[in-house]
């Protein structure tokens, strides 16, 4: 199990001076985002540090949830997409996804999303937020992955920046309307399963040829929202490989968003490992 806080209700990182990384609307989750266990367990985290903090300019007090109840909310509204609209999701993992969301023990709306891909929008706003200088440095003296290699690369213009920023806003705009209509948005947590570790990403994706990051469009939304959310394993592929749930919540939803993967966690917890892959 993994969760990431949304913005306000989990501390972020404060106000650092220099970046290596994301700052901003996506640096949020501190220890929650690295841990990988039950949900029990990331409810007691976040019941010691959730709430205000000065170096964190958009926490907020919540000292009215008990983060260590993870009863369902009654009449939680819950929808589904399996692309959003333009991602390319192979066809074993969407069908461990559906399966466990076939086996949960409440009404799950499938929505039909056509939002826009948003990778060139995270790209930008990594660029705008983060210490290039310093990480062009430090990519002259380590070994980098080529995503990040390619943002740094890259010569970035401030329109490119300003309309990133646009864009993100739309994004947030898209998440409150769709709040209107649900309260939790469940998609895969990415396209594939494993792929050969040498490689930046899968070669292919449902059977055609992928860019390198094109295997994970969908954690963006969330990050460039600020909204808090959870994957959680639901499954194995015929050939043995783990499959994950994301579950998106709403702005301040942490608890909604734990409640649910507790749900899920209950309904669909792996008791046998996957294969070892080399």
């Amino acid at each position: 199990m993994g969760a990431r806080g949304g913005r306000g209700q989990c501390v972020g990182g404060g106000e650092t001076e220099v970046v290596v990384g994301v700052d901003g609307e996506r640096d949020v989750a501190g220890s929650p985002a690295r841990i990988r266990l039950t949900k029990s367990f990331i409810g007691l985290v976040l019941s010691v540090i959730a709430g205000p903090d000065p170096r964190d300019r958009h926490s907020i007090p919540c000292d009215d949830v008990d983060w260590r109840d993870l009863t369902l909310p009654a009449g939680l509204r819950v929808g589904y997409s399996p692309d959003l609209g333009y991602a390319r999701v192979d066809p074993d993992v969407r069908a461990v996804v559906e399966r466990a969301i076939a086996a949960l023990d409440v009404p799950v709306r499938r929505l039909g999303l056509d939002w826009p891909d948003l990778r060139e929008t995270f790209d930008a706003l990594v660029a705008a937020e983060t210490d290039l200088v310093g990480l062009r440095e430090l990519a002259a003296r380590v070994p980098l992955s080529a995503p990040v290699r390619a943002v740094l690369e890259r010569s970035w213009t401030a329109e490119q920046f300003t309309d990133a920023v646009r864009e993100r806003k739309a994004a947030a705009n898209r998440m409150a309307r769709l709040t209107d209509e649900i309260d939790i948005l469940l998609t895969p947590t990415v396209c594939t399963t494993a792929y050969d570790r040498a490689l930046p990403g899968p070669a292919t994706l449902a059977g055609l040829p992928a860019a390198p990051d094109e295997w994970t469009p969908f954690s963006a939304i969330a990050n460039l929202t600020g909204r808090p959310a959870a994957s959680a394993p639901v499954g194995l592929t015929p050939s043995g490989l783990p499959v994950g749930l994301q579950i998106i919540g709403p702005h301040l939803g942490d608890h909604q968003v734990l409640a649910v993967s507790r749900l899920i966690e209950q309904t669909t917890w792996i008791t046998s490992g996957p294969r070892r892959v080399a």
